[in-house]
């Protein structure tokens, strides 16, 4: 699969996931998207919270997490590789945390100021997905 193939999968991913999150929804979220040629950012507000996911032109998929009481942790969910057994493995992650994120964005499933507690405690070589498994647990 090209790198334009890949993102275009990766959106669709995030575009099914925003359909599902918002069915039901009584909170307010914005959700904006930006494209040019290959990358895309989907960015999620809600009052003093933020998620953005980022298709970046190299084919990689970044998280990027805000909250009003910490810095912005950005995390690499997958980078784009030529293998396509690889891709479908990537395409695997990304279908399982997409979904979750979104999720948990949108209808306050988790608390994002934990989410941020632990993501901006990440130690060397620490797993964000770990850490974000983590701070479900307290909420």
């Amino acid at each position: 699969m090209k790198k334009s193939e890949f993102a275009d999968a990766v959106f669709g991913i995030v575009s099914a996931s925003i359909d599902k999150a918002l069915k039901g929804l009584r909170k307010k979220v914005t959700i904006k998207v930006r494209s040019a040629v290959v990358w895309r950012e989907t960015r999620f507000d809600r009052y003093g919270q933020g998620l953005i996911i980022w298709i970046n032109n190299d084919g990689s998929v970044d998280l990027v997490f805000s909250e009003t009481c910490h810095d912005t942790a950005r995390v690499r969910l997958t980078e784009f590789l030529d293998d396509e057994e690889v891709q479908k493995k990537q395409i695997a992650l990304i279908k399982k945390w997409i979904p979750l994120v979104v999720k948990d964005f949108c209808t306050d499933e988790a608390d994002w100021h934990v989410v941020l507690d632990y993501l901006s405690h990440l130690e060397e070589g620490q797993d964000w997905k770990d850490a974000y498994k983590e701070a479900r647990k307290i909420y």
